[in-house]
């Protein structure tokens, strides 16, 4: 059974966005699992939760919060369809980010062609961003 995002629903047959996810890339697979089966769970949640959530997040630089903001942004264009491009460019801004913090920020792996798992990297986010609510200086966003 697929996750709809709420409200659109009837927008699944009619919008490609809705099916366009993650292009793989220099074995990228691990963390997109993970960004799109997040990106499909956070879509069923109702708005308020959503808008809640959205302000517990932690500072603009962490990658969580960029996440969760590429989430919605995601979610408009469902809602809106932009042009393909734009759209594309989207999903691969999101990876480039994720994949500098993985390999480049946090060096969780050895290099970019690792495999890694899909679960490790989304524990560190979490854990770097609750970290980041007590901390003031952006140079410790790594």
């Amino acid at each position: 059974m697929a996750l709809h995002p709420q409200g659109i629903q009837d927008a699944v047959t009619r919008n490609l966005f809705y099916l366009q996810s993650y292009q793989w890339h220099i074995n990228s697979c691990f963390f997109d699992h993970s960004l799109e089966a997040w990106f499909r769970a956070f879509s069923c949640w109702p708005q308020d939760v959503k808008q809640s959530f959205s302000k517990l997040l932690p500072p603009n630089n962490s990658l969580l919060s960029a996440i969760f903001r590429h989430f919605n942004r995601r979610l408009k264009a469902i809602h809106n369809p932009t042009d393909k491009t734009t759209f594309s460019r989207e999903l691969e801004l999101i990876q480039a980010l994720v994949r500098d913090r993985i390999f480049q920020c946090w060096r969780l792996y050895a290099h970019p062609y690792a495999h890694g798992c899909a679960m490790t990297w989304l524990a560190h986010a979490i854990q770097v961003s609750r970290s980041l609510n007590e901390i003031t200086s952006a140079n410790h966003y790594c």
